[in-house]
Order: C-alpha cells, then structure tokens, then sequence
C-alpha cells in the first residue's frame, strides 16, 4: 500500500514500486513490468502546480479537458466507451446524480457504489473495455472520500490523468451534497510500466529522497522502570496500550502482533531504540529515546 499527501508525490512512489518490485509479464500486445493489486491512497487530492505537471510531460489543459469530460455524460459516434457516458448515461441512470440524492438524504448511505463495467456486452467484446470499473464514495471524518477501482492501469501515462478524473469526481459530488474532499484511494488490478518505457520510468525512480512520514498507527514513548522495559503506544498523546518487558526481541513480537505499527522506517527506528533499551536495562545506565 502507498500512502501520500499529493497526486505526483503518490505517481513517483507508484513508478519507483514498479521498477523496484514489479515482474516481467508477457501479454499478447507486449512485456510489461507488473504489480498486482496495488492500493494507493492520496490523502489531500489536489490539482497540482502546473510546472511539476510539465516537468513529467503532462499537459495542464489536457488534464483540465479530461476532468470536463468525464463529468459530461457525452460520447462522439466514433468512441467506443468513455467513463463519463458509462456513469451518467450508458445504464440509463445518472450515477452522479442518484449517488448526490442520496447522501444529501443519508451522509452515512453504503449504497453509492457505482459499477461501470457491463459484463454483457465487455466480457465478449474484442474492443472497448473500460479499466475504470467502479467507484465507491463514503463519508471518513466528516469529509466525502472516494475509492476508485481499475482493473488496468499504465502507471507512466495514465494514473496521473486518471487521478485528475477522480478529483473532478468527487469535487462535483462533494460539493452538491455539501461535504469536504477527502482521501482518493486507488486500488489498481494489474498496473504496469511497457518495458520500451523503462529507462524513463527508471529516471524517475532514481529521484526519489528520503522523507519523513508519520505512522498513522501513532507513535512510541520508551522508558526504563527498574528493570523492564516500558513502551507506551501512543496516538495524539493518549496511551493506546503499554507494554513491558526485559527483552527488546519480545517486546517487538508484542508490538508486531497488535499491528500497531504500519511504517517500515518507523518500525527500523523502534527496533534500534528497543536495542538500546536493553543494552541500558543490561548495564545500568541511563536510558534516553532518541
């Protein structure tokens, strides 16, 4: 799972999974690298700067376009699909507007779950599969989130144009219901990078830094009382759970079967001040958490 604040931020990480962990598979239109049912969550979806946009060969007003469109409902003859005819059109109910009336009715309604995929006619089509099959909005701390499902993806070229889509989405229903944007969360079935396209995927790659990232599972306070080890689990300063123990390796079994802990930099950095812990339990000296 990646967990970002922003469009391109969570587009970087995509690409960097995808070149650090994705697989070579063979489809019939070429080799691709691969990763199977990726979530990504984009905490704070937002249009972003427009010379970033261009940085990576993304048009501004081709993205601006993309979100008119998928609000229209409209289809030209020679379109095969597209996904705002699928939603507002193509099953002969306006999705947007039914899912709008009934969170205005009930902000805690589960029903708003729209499908676009038309197993009748796209299972047996040879042309013309949507890869955007459903969307999904839920009120989270009073602000109107969306998950959105593909079933394909092209990481390169089409998730940030996607994305764009999306914040258009649930901006408009957002808005006529009277919510806040939340999060966007993305679940992609098969997402992938055209082998021809590594180089340039790899480029980006290599920029990424380091960054600091916050557990949302919460933090840790670590001291010494007499001769265990004490570890507060801790969430906006309020104790979630205390553990207590001599041995950093059991205390670390503990903690790992509660799952409070979701950071692999986070859990690296628990793991040391735990060593540490024991090491100053072990010779009598005085502990300070780092």
């Amino acid at each position: 799972m990646i967990v970002c604040e922003r469009p391109i931020e969570a587009w970087e990480e995509i690409i960097f999974r995808i070149c650090r962990f994705g697989r070579p598979v063979q489809l019939l239109k070429g080799e691709r690298i691969e990763l199977q049912n990726l979530k990504v969550v984009v905490e704070h979806p937002e249009e972003e700067d427009e010379g970033l946009l261009r940085k990576y060969n993304f048009d501004p007003d081709f993205l601006k376009r993309y979100q008119k469109d998928i609000l229209s409902g409209h289809i030209d003859p020679d379109e095969t699909y597209n996904y705002g005819h699928r939603i507002r059109k193509y099953f002969g109910v306006d999705s947007f507007k039914v899912c709008i009336q009934r969170l205005k009715k009930d902000s805690e309604d589960r029903k708003c779950y729209v499908a676009l995929w038309d197993t009748g006619r796209d299972l047996a089509s040879k042309h013309g599969h949507p890869c955007l099959v459903s969307l999904f909005f839920r009120k989270f701390d009073e602000k109107l989130t969306l998950s959105a499902t593909f079933r394909t993806h092209n990481a390169l070229d089409a998730w940030l144009v996607n994305m764009y889509g999306l914040i258009a989405i649930l901006k408009q229903v957002a808005q006529e219901v009277g919510m806040e944007s939340g999060a966007i969360t993305v679940y992609s079935h098969s997402i992938t990078i055209d082998k021809r396209e590594l180089d340039r995927a790899k480029e980006i790659a290599q920029e990424k830094k380091y960054r600091l990232v916050e557990d949302p599972q919460g933090y840790f306070r670590i001291t010494l009382d007499k001769d265990t080890i004490v570890v507060e689990h801790c969430v906006e300063d309020i104790v979630l759970k205390t553990y207590r123990g001599k041995k950093a390796s059991r205390l670390q079994h503990e903690i790992t079967r509660d799952c409070a802990i979701s950071d692999v930099g986070h859990a690296i950095y628990l793991g040391r001040q735990l060593q540490k812990a024991e090491e100053c339990l072990k010779s009598g000296r005085p502990f300070v958490q780092e």
